[in-house]
């Protein structure tokens, strides 16, 4: 009887477990669908200008936002939670409203789309990446703007390409970069400017750090596998220093062997070394932290890190505060 008892329990427990389970089965395809419907009305919406247009009106009469902030999908898991891939190829070069900023004074509108850093980089893609930015000019225009900001790899693929209509990232980005810096050289007690090891520091922001880190009379390396620098001096090592890491994401991984017990990584791009990498630096007694932007807010928030700041890409108020936010992994 008692062992029969039991089972007639154990029975009852799966069926409201089963249902729960339904439900929230159910709950995450209903989110996934209003989601996916979300993105193909705003691509519509988008596409017309007509919403652009009139919410351009009254912001010109009431100066309610001053930028807008264009980001994208880093991979195609992140693209997949915009819907079903039949629909997510239809608004894929569309950017679409995702929320409001608020840096400094002002607010700002956050556009996205679902591609990748990879869809960017193929040369098939250049007829739908150069639309991209051709709907982003229009929907700026239209909503009359001070600054149109851009995420990621986009300043310097257009800036390379002479293109002058969207902000320039790197003063907002290197101050922040500095003052980070700063803030983690008090942190550790470090009483002399240390040595600074850009890795990826061949890049646009990089090249841009370090003559901010020459300027300040500060040591700077940069290592960076795409220009042949791959060796950390043997003097720096074992001394204390820090590594802004610049690079994508799982570079810092072929360096772990020339890294030592001490040093501190600050990593600055998106998005946060994996697991096994922040493992592999804690191993070495190596303190990791990310940079996720400065003082702000993003309404509804973005993905962390990036969910208690605004990232430094988005920043259009530099007499704002420029306090970086800063994350140990």
């Amino acid at each position: 009887m008692t062992s029969g008892g039991k089972g007639a329990a154990s029975a009852g427990d799966k069926r409201p477990m089963g249902a729960r389970a339904t439900l929230h089965g159910i709950g995450r395809w209903v989110a996934a669908m209003l989601t996916s419907l979300y993105f193909v009305a705003g691509a519509v919406i988008s596409r017309t200008g007509a919403a652009a247009w009139l919410v351009g009106r009254l912001n010109r009469r009431m100066g309610f936002i001053r930028s807008v902030f264009f980001c994208y999908a880093f991979d195609e898991a992140a693209i997949r939670s915009y819907g079903p891939a039949a629909r997510v190829r239809w608004i894929k070069w569309t950017p679409v409203p995702i929320g409001v900023l608020r840096q400094g004074r002002y607010r700002g509108l956050v556009l996205a789309a679902p591609i990748s850093e990879a869809d960017i980089a193929r040369p098939e893609n250049a007829k739908d990446f150069a639309g991209l930015i051709g709907r982003l000019k229009k929907i700026a225009r239209l909503l009359d703007v001070d600054v149109v900001n851009l995420a990621g790899r986009l300043p310097g693929i257009l800036f390379r390409d002479g293109e002058q209509f969207f902000a320039d990232p790197r003063p907002a980005t290197v101050s922040v970069i500095l003052r980070a810096l700063d803030r983690l050289s008090d942190r550790y007690g470090i009483l002399s400017p240390p040595p600074i090891i850009l890795l990826g520091g061949a890049g646009f922001i990089g090249e841009a750090l370090e003559r901010r880190l020459n300027e300040r009379g500060q040591r700077c390396v940069v290592i960076d596998p795409k220009t042949g620098g791959g060796v950390i001096p043997p003097d720096l090592r074992g001394q204390p220093a820090l590594l802004v890491d610049l690079s994508p994401r799982g570079t810092i991984s072929g360096y772990l062997d020339q890294l030592w017990p001490g040093l501190i990584v600050l990593k600055e791009t998106f998005p946060p070394p994996t697991v096994e990498i922040r493992a592999a630096l804690a191993a070495k007694s190596i303190d990791v932290f990310h940079l996720s932007g400065v003082e702000g807010r993003i309404f509804p928030a973005l993905p962390a890190p990036y969910d208690i700041a605004v990232p430094c890409c988005a920043v259009h108020d530099m007499e704002g505060s420029l306090e970086p936010r800063l994350v140990k992994l």
